[in-house]
C-alpha cells in the first residue's frame, strides 16, 4: 500500500488517494468522513480491500492535515436518517424525507448520509477505547515514588 500512496496510478487505494488530493486542493476540507466498512462482506479478500481503502483515506488525510472520521455503518445511518439498521431504500427515502435530497443511487445516498452524519461531529469512541484511555490518564496521574517498587516487593515477601 505504501508504494501506491505517492503517485497513485493503477491501484484502487492509489487512485482514491489521488482523488482525495484533487478534492482537497479544490475544496480545502478540514475533515474527511468515510464509512468504516471493514465487516462489509463475508469474504476475507473484500474485507482486506475495504481496509486498504480506509487506510488510504487515513494516510492522505494525515498528509493533508485533515482529520479522518471513520463512521460505523449503523452510526451514520442512525444520525442521518434516524435508523441505524436502515436498508438502502430506507436511506434513500430518509434523505428525501428529512433533507429534501433526491439521489441517483444507493452509493450516492451512502455518501450524502455520511456527510449529514459528520455534520453532527465525530463518531463516538467505543466504550472499551474510552476505558483504556481513562486508565492511561489515571496511571499517568499516580505519583512516582523512587524505590517504591522494591519496597513493595520486600513488604509483600514478609
Amino acid at each position: 500500500l505504501g508504494r501506491h500512496m505517492g503517485g497513485g496510478g493503477d491501484s484502487r487505494p492509489g487512485r482514491l488517494a489521488d482523488y482525495i488530493r484533487l478534492a482537497h486542493k479544490k475544496h480545502k476540507p478540514t475533515v474527511i468522513a468515510f464509512e468504516l466498512a471493514t465487516m462489509g462482506s463475508d469474504f476475507a479478500h473484500v474485507q482486506r480491500r475495504l481496509n486498504e481503502l480506509g487506510g488510504a483515506i487515513q494516510a492522505v488525510a494525515l498528509e493533508l492535515g485533515c482529520q479522518a472520521w471513520a463512521f460505523p455503518i449503523a452510526t451514520w445511518k442512525a444520525r442521518s436518517v434516524g435508523n441505524g439498521r436502515a436498508k438502502k431504500g430506507g436511506v434513500i427515502r430518509g434523505l428525501a424525507t428529512y433533507y429534501g435530497v433526491e439521489v441517483v443511487n444507493d452509493n450516492e445516498a451512502d455518501a450524502i448520509g455520511i456527510l449529514f452524519a459528520a455534520q453532527s461531529g465525530p463518531p463516538p469512541v467505543p466504550a472499551k477505547h474510552r476505558e483504556k484511555a481513562l486508565k492511561k490518564v489515571l496511571a499517568a496521574r499516580q505519583p512516582k515514588l523512587p524505590g517504591f517498587g522494591a519496597f513493595k516487593k520486600r513488604w509483600l515477601e514478609t
